[in-house]
């Protein structure tokens, strides 16, 4: 399933954050979104989910516009992992079997084949031994953590998560890193992720959607979009975010951040 965004304008009513957005992405493939806050990162993954309207342009799923597809057959094609949800007294495993609903009729309950794969995600994302616990009892990082477990078992193609290394420790993180590469190298699926950490982009993101600020256009950005080693150069993260970068051979593995400067806003 290949999915392609072309000359897409991204906003709310009459306010335009963002123009002229062409991406691609097939399976194996992960790409970072990288950006200010306010730039538009999330807004355009809501779009992409068709959560709000485009104000321009469109995306594509095997060149079939999204907006005609049903939501039921999108969500057994895509699964989002949001920054952050509502805490509900429900059971971890019951948690992650909601990812099923797309395959389930209104009023159906989940089988054992549903909690099989259920128990399976939780496995892959070291929370099984949690999956009687109560979800609004877990620590933020337990819930992330948990809420990517409730997208895998929906079995999608495209993987789209919001700053999924929020609320996780050292070694969580390390663990997630390497989840989203083995989804992609592995069993190819496609991941999009948001993140606010340049060095997670340059350690697995194929390709990377950079949001920079405008200078003519207050509130608005235009993005770059390409091959993540030449997209999160010094010179752009350096306009993207009004800070120094000092990129070293630690390299595909961490940014420095050094010195504030003024932004370009």
């Amino acid at each position: 399933m290949k999915l392609e965004v072309k000359d897409a304008s991204i906003g709310y009513k009459k306010q335009v954050l963002s123009s002229n957005i062409n991406m691609a992405s097939e399976p194996g493939m992960v790409t970072a979104i990288l950006g200010q806050n306010g730039c538009g990162k999330t807004t355009f993954v809501k779009s992409l989910m068709k959560l709000i309207p485009w104000c321009g342009g469109g995306a594509f799923l095997d060149g079939v516009d999204m907006r005609n597809i049903k939501d039921r057959q999108l969500w057994r094609k895509m699964a989002y992992v949001p920054q952050k949800s509502t805490s509900v007294p429900y059971s971890v495993l019951d948690m992650v079997l909601i990812g099923r609903n797309p395959y389930k009729s209104l009023f159906a309950q989940p089988d054992s084949n549903d909690r099989k794969m259920a128990e399976a995600a939780l496995e892959r994302v070291g929370m099984l031994e949690f999956s009687e616990y109560s979800y609004d009892k877990l620590s933020a990082g337990q819930q992330q953590l948990v809420k990517l477990a409730r997208a895998l078992v929906a079995s999608p193609s495209l993987l789209i998560m919001d700053e999924p290394e929020s609320g996780l420790d050292l070694r969580h993180t390390a663990q997630l890193i390497k989840l989203i590469k083995e989804l992609c190298k592995t069993d190819n699926k496609q991941v999009l992720f948001i993140t606010h950490r340049p060095e997670h982009a340059l350690m697995i993101a194929d390709k990377t959607l950079l949001f920079l600020p405008d200078n003519e256009l207050l509130h608005t950005s235009f993005v770059l979009w390409g091959d993540t080693k030449n997209i999160l150069c010094q010179e752009n993260l350096e306009q993207a975010y009004g800070i120094s970068f000092a990129i070293g051979e630690y390299g595909r593995k961490e940014n420095i951040c050094q010195e504030k400067r003024q932004p370009y806003l």
